[in-house]
């Protein structure tokens, strides 16, 4: 399950990064542009992955004291 779950943050990933890089290109990133995707990557990402989590004895959603629905 690991390497699906590697495959599917990668794929949800990659328009981000590649977002990010043509920003770059242009000369315009900040640390507000990375933060944006950050956030935007974790939203969709730990929500999903916290149903592997739960499902194999995890109960804990805080993470660095975000808590996730």
């Amino acid at each position: 399950m690991g390497a699906n779950q590697a495959m599917r943050d990668a794929a949800d990933a990659l328009p981000l990064i590649l977002q990010l890089a043509q920003t770059s290109r242009e000369g315009h990133l900040t640390d507000h542009d990375y933060a944006l995707a950050v956030a935007q990557y974790e939203n969709e990402m730990i929500p999903r992955a916290f149903k592997w989590v739960r499902s194999s004895g995890g109960t804990n959603e805080n993470v660095s004291g975000h808590e996730y629905l």
